[in-house]
């Protein structure tokens, strides 16, 4: 799944959740004023708190997905100058970031568009801690989140490594005894330091191939060295070693400073050595153990 449709997947789970949670309300007339108001069905209320608890877990899932999907891209796409501009009405000055690329800066609206709708003061989020309907206006930001992950798309093409994915290869490689390679794996989305995430696959990936050596008899050196041995001894092909090899070089070049470790070489990196440590423990039961 891409990033792309994580968004809008996750953007329809929350529609019919915050359908769900307006069915709870009814409207009521107030005694001595005659105006409508709303309230939670009582015979609803359990459901409704129910629902609620879920919609705060994935509003916040998912704003931080669009924030994540962001940060990832590019620095160099992200390029700005401030504009000095006055008010048309009061005369006053103002300042305006004005990006250089004109997709970035659509998108960087279209975003701002969402943050409002959802966390702002008359957004989703106030509406739903406030106990009041949210679906009509959840439903309206739709336009503007189709936009937002369409326009993502043209900076962050690549298939991401989906949760469930990662979450596959660390069972894996625990059914394999891989602990050590599996703790490493676990430890990337916890490290905030960019070098220190590509650290981390690169050592899972080297004790995964290590692991290899020594089962087939070859004591481990270098991960050079190991590598080879462990196609020799078939783990993979010498194809695959190749892309392996110059996957490995370019990661351990982001790990000694030598690239730059900005988000769009550190997904790169990440994702990249995911999919060569999938290949290589998911071919057979018995390839890697």
């Amino acid at each position: 799944m891409t990033l792309k449709e994580e968004i809008e997947n996750g953007y329809i789970n929350l529609l019919t959740f915050a359908q769900e949670h307006d069915l709870c309300f009814e409207s009521k007339t107030e005694e001595g004023f005659g105006a409508m108001s709303l309230s939670v069905k009582e015979e609803d209320s359990d459901r409704y708190w129910e629902v609620r608890r879920k919609l705060e877990l994935q509003f916040a899932e998912w704003m931080s997905l669009l924030r994540k999907s962001m940060d990832i891209i590019p620095l160099s796409e992200k390029k700005y100058r401030i504009d000095t501009r006055t008010h048309y009405g009061s005369g006053e000055s103002y300042t305006v970031k004005v990006y250089d690329n004109e997709i970035f800066s659509s998108l960087m609206e279209f975003f701002n568009k969402i943050q409002r709708e959802v966390e702002g003061y008359n957004g989703v989020l106030p509406k739903l801690t406030n106990s009041k309907p949210i679906y009509s206006q959840l439903r309206n930001i739709r336009g503007g989140m189709l936009s937002f992950s369409h326009s993502l798309d043209l900076f962050i093409p690549e298939k991401m490594m989906t949760i469930e994915k990662q979450v596959e290869v660390i069972f894996r490689l625990r059914e394999l005894g891989l602990e050590k390679a599996a703790m490493e794996i676990e430890g990337i989305d916890e490290e905030e330091d960019n070098r220190l995430k590509c650290l981390k696959a690169r050592t899972a990936l080297e004790q995964i191939v290590a692991n290899y050596c020594e089962k087939h008899g070859v004591t481990p050196t270098s991960f050079f060295y190991n590598l080879i041995h462990a196609v020799e001894k078939g783990m993979t092909t010498k194809e695959q070693r190749k892309a392996i090899a110059a996957h490995y070089s370019f990661v351990s070049k982001i790990v000694h400073k030598e690239i730059e470790a900005n988000p769009r070489n550190t997904q790169y990196a990440i994702y990249g050595i995911f999919n060569i440590i999938a290949s290589l423990i998911m071919r057979k039961k018995t390839d890697v153990a």
